[in-house]
């Protein structure tokens, strides 16, 4: 799925998911800095399906990667 533009509004910083404005209130939102839960699910699976990945060397000792 390609990147969406992010929007951005005074009410607050854009969801990285949607980029629906969120406020910074994290007592109000739950999710900050997400929207909701499904913008947060969706990172988390960005994450688990490794299409997000912390850059650095690879570990020698580690087992070969996945096809």
């Amino acid at each position: 799925m390609p990147p969406r533009k992010k929007r951005t509004s005074s009410r607050g910083r854009p969801c990285p998911t949607c980029g629906r404005p969120v406020e910074d209130d994290r007592a109000a939102n739950p999710f900050f800095p997400f929207c909701g839960e499904r913008c947060r699910l969706a990172d988390l699976d960005r994450w688990f399906t490794e299409e997000y990945a912390v850059p650095g060397v690879p570990d020698p000792r580690a087992p070969a990667a996945r096809p």
